[in-house]
């Protein structure tokens, strides 16, 4: 058989493509929401690559969603599309099954090197499916590189993913530079926080305080190893990261006003 040839993220957005454009068949579009990293990818342009799959749901059971969930873990469609570019499902499992969050975890194997990498896909009901939703195909860049015709996925808009992005930024227990790069990437795009949607003044502070302090180092690990070789080179360096800081700390500080 021939395979077409994928590195290890792009075997992994590969899949996460796959398993949602058979997951948007199952479920209601307004009922799941892509979010995150992969919303940023699929639908605004951004460089960075994500390692997993975060969803919002709403209304369906614990027990029916993870029948769904991993009834298409095994679906014949999506077993042959991997085979294709030459991977397989090696194994997965569903560590955490609650009301609040389900999340399975993955390993794909390549078939030809036996090289395995690891992703997740995460579901969450904390606040269902928020505002701001809308179902669009992914963007055909994306979807060229891996010769997938147009699909439809219900997903957050920029701004919605924004206010979600800048969230994430505070609330985390463990600061991820990954949210000043995504960020970054959608205040690009023009994104702000809704309507109707402010930032108090210690969460300004707060912000700046963990913008401030976080590690090149980590940067380089989680988000530059996330992009292209030709990503790499430019935003691989000290001076273009402390660049990101600046710019994301000067909108938040003028988001507030």
């Amino acid at each position: 058989m021939y395979y077409i040839k994928m590195n290890t993220i792009q075997s992994i957005e590969y899949f996460h493509l796959i398993y949602i454009q058979l997951l948007s068949r199952t479920l209601d579009s307004t009922n799941f929401a892509l979010k995150g990293g992969c919303n940023l990818r699929f639908f605004m342009g951004s460089i960075r690559y994500s390692e997993d799959m975060d969803l919002d749901v709403q209304v369906m059971a614990v027990s029916t969603l993870k029948k769904n969930v991993e009834k298409l873990f095994r679906d014949p469609i999506l077993i042959s599309q991997l085979n294709a570019k030459g991977w397989e499902i090696a194994r997965f499992s569903n560590p955490k099954n609650t009301e609040l969050t389900q999340r399975w975890k993955l390993i794909l194997r390549n078939k030809k090197t036996l090289v395995e990498v690891n992703t997740k896909i995460e579901f969450s009901r904390r606040n269902g499916v928020d505002k701001g939703l809308e179902v669009t195909p992914p963007g055909e860049a994306v979807l060229n590189q891996y010769g997938l015709a147009k699909f439809p996925i219900p997903h957050y808009d920029k701004n919605r993913a924004f206010a979600q992005k800048m969230g994430a930024l505070i609330g985390r227990r463990e600061p991820q530079e990954r949210d000043v790069f995504d960020l970054d990437v959608l205040l690009n795009m023009g994104a702000h926080l809704p309507a109707g949607e402010s930032i108090k003044d210690l969460e300004v502070d707060r912000a700046s305080n963990i913008i401030m302090e976080m590690d090149f180092d980590r940067y380089m690990s989680k988000v530059i190893a996330y992009l292209t070789e030709e990503h790499r080179m430019y935003y691989g360096t000290a001076e273009v990261w402390n660049t990101i800081q600046e710019r994301v700390l000067a909108a938040i500080k003028v988001t507030a006003k």
